[in-house]
């Protein structure tokens, strides 16, 4: 958790009002994204609850953006295989999953439109997280005894490009210390 994160919210009761502190709501965007990508099995609530906090305002700026890049780089993830969770967010999932969960009203707008807006919330977020990436291939190049790593802080660059830039160099690691 990082300390700037927490925020304090205004709640009231019957007596006046109370300070709580709470998780802002882009450090929920950034949990939310992450477990969209880390979960074995992926769940519709991530996609509604990222469309949520994106409507309400929430944005990675760039200290969350680098915390996604490294679960990425970290899990060592594509472009394609985000696009390929994405495409799992099915209309059919959609029913099963949030139906029982959602109000009525909230549900059946979403049901119209065929749970395309949960998709482009999803879409909408990885995009702006790949422009700040190289994605072309991963940042991985793996060897017989050698493992080479090139950290993400390296990568950021303001195009997405297949090849690094210039004049990178990767630190090797064994596999034993990874």
């Amino acid at each position: 958790m990082l300390a700037r994160e927490i925020v304090d919210e205004t709640i009231v009761l019957d007596e006046g009002t109370v300070l709580i502190p709470s998780v802002s709501r882009n450090y929920q965007l950034l949990q939310k994204a992450e477990t969209f990508v880390s979960r074995k099995m992926m769940k519709t609530r991530d996609a509604f609850d990222m469309r949520l906090l994106l409507a309400e305002g929430a944005v990675l700026d760039e200290a969350l953006k680098a915390h996604l890049n490294d679960l990425v780089l970290w899990r060592e993830l594509d472009a394609e295989q985000i696009k390929e969770r994405i495409e799992q967010i099915t209309p059919k999932l959609c029913r099963a999953e949030l139906k029982s969960v959602l109000p009525e009203e909230v549900y059946s707008s979403l049901e119209v439109e065929e749970f395309e807006s949960l998709r482009a919330a999803v879409r909408t977020l990885f995009a702006e997280e790949r422009s700040t990436l190289w994605t072309g291939q991963l940042h991985f190049e793996k060897r017989r005894k050698d493992r080479l790593f090139c950290g993400p802080t390296i990568l950021r660059i303001a195009t997405a490009s297949a090849n690094p830039p210039s004049g990178t160099h990767c630190a090797g690691k064994n596999d034993a210390g990874s």
